[in-house]
């Protein structure tokens, strides 16, 4: 359906109003989405306001998705810059066994390798990575612990 016979005007002057320069690209097709979108809304809007039971189940809906949404955002923002913190600058991944070596974490690569490693103090004041062929570290994050039920 073309933009020109749309009855949604008022979405399209705002989006005409308010475009960017990137906005100034903007498709038909793009714009007719936004204008479905805006109907949709309103639509939602109209049932809510006369039906109390679809209320309930947007909240439902609302919740869930900000839960999944949220879990993968805590899954893409978990790493560390190794060029800002490394494992030892954490005093909960030293080993309590041997205070000159870090707990095991999960590593990224430059190059997208992953592994698992260590950091070790050598000469009582440097630390580096265990493994000698060091994938140059760009990114890594502690590997929580497995939790298993006894039952």
């Amino acid at each position: 359906m073309s933009i020109k016979n749309r009855k949604s005007t008022g979405t399209l002057a705002w989006i005409l109003a308010n475009r960017s320069q990137e906005g100034l690209k903007m498709t038909e097709k793009r714009m007719d989405q936004i204008i479905q979108k805006d109907e949709e809304l309103r639509k939602l809007a109209s049932d809510i306001a006369t039906n109390p039971a679809v209320l309930s189940s947007s909240i439902q809906e609302l919740s869930e998705g900000s839960f999944v949404y949220g879990f993968h955002y805590g899954i893409d923002h978990q790493w560390i810059e190794a060029s800002q913190k490394l494992p030892y600058m954490d005093e909960s991944l030293i080993r309590d066994d041997d205070k000159d070596a870090t707990l095991e974490v999960f590593c990224q690569s430059k190059a997208g390798i992953y592994y698992a490693d260590h950091m070790i103090k050598c000469n009582s004041w440097k630390w580096m990575w265990s493994q000698k062929e060091s994938f140059d570290t760009e990114f890594w994050m502690p590997i929580p612990e497995t939790r298993v039920s006894s039952n």
